[in-house]
């Protein structure tokens, strides 16, 4: 018989839309997961204070077999814990479809790394414990990081209250850009953050505003944009409030390669990549660019 977790880690998996080929690679790492030994760590990975730490310890347990199978043993961790998770916030009014949505970031995130890669596989462990613990939440087209305590070097930038919360806009890759679904999305994140407390971690309270740190907001790229563009609605809705003018960002997300791809070998295939390309090849950079929503 399996293991508890490998069950709750297959119903997690079964509802994201993989491909046949990608399930039976998932299903044979699955099969290399030391299941007892990562049981006591998998409850912990649903805690925000506790979740980071509770990823790099089941890590440490499963690092050969998860380096054999191209990380993919690592997603059957964290979609044990998403299924803790689903168990702990469905009944206090979480939506399936929001909860399935945030878990899909391992089907998403396994389609970025073949697309970077060109095989099957999965890196993105230092970053997706976020959603295994609520820390991320998606709301329509966007991801919603709480975040407890604003710094004072960003409260100065932006005008709000040091040490009160806020939420952090992410953009999964294939987001919809277009104005009713950016609406929509902003709206929702205001209600679910706003009537559930329970999303408030770290002593943090309702979120006084919603903060972006992207390279979609490189003032750099807005000059490059088409006056249509999904991206340039996106930047439009942020007051920048600082630029950085070095950041690779752009290699990653925009051109799904290794950061230090050499520019010439950036791929051309759109528009926008061989605008950016061009621009890049000029010496000039792209950046990142930190916004306060502006509504």
């Amino acid at each position: 018989m399996k293991h508890m977790y490998y069950q709750h880690a297959l119903e997690v998996l079964s509802a994201q839309p993989f491909t046949e080929e990608e399930m039976s690679l998932l299903l044979a790492a699955g099969e290399d997961v030391n299941w007892e030994a990562v049981a006591p760590i998998i409850p912990r990975l649903i805690d925000p204070a506790t979740a980071e730490e509770a990823k790099n310890a089941f890590y440490d347990l499963i690092r050969q077999q998860d380096t054999a199978h191209h990380g993919l043993c690592g997603v059957w961790v964290f979609a044990a814990s998403m299924y803790l998770l689903a168990e702990k916030l469905y009944p206090l009014g979480v939506s399936k479809e929001i909860l399935l949505d945030t878990f899909c970031a391992l089907n998403r995130m396994m389609g970025e790394y073949k697309m970077q890669l060109h095989h099957i596989g999965f890196k993105e462990g230092f970053w997706v414990w976020r959603q295994c613990c609520g820390q991320i939440l998606r709301l329509g087209t966007l991801e919603f990081e709480y975040l407890p305590s604003l710094s004072a070097r960003v409260a100065g930038l932006t005008g709000l209250e040091e040490g009160k919360a806020v939420l952090s806009v992410h953009i999964p890759c294939g987001a919809d850009m277009s104005r009713q679904a950016l609406d929509a999305s902003y709206a929702l994140a205001r209600t679910y953050f706003a009537d559930r407390p329970f999303l408030w971690y770290g002593g943090g309270e309702k979120p006084q505003g919603i903060i972006c740190h992207t390279w979609l907001l490189s003032v750099a790229l807005l000059d490059l944009l088409k006056p249509e563009s999904g991206i340039r609605r996106f930047a439009g809705d942020y007051k920048i409030v600082e630029h950085e003018e070095e950041g690779k960002d752009c290699i990653h997300f925009l051109f799904r390669v290794a950061s230090d791809t050499p520019f010439e070998d950036l791929p051309e295939d759109t528009s926008l990549r061989r605008d950016v390309k061009k621009h890049l090849l000029s010496g000039k950079g792209i950046g990142t660019g930190f916004g306060l929503l502006k509504n």
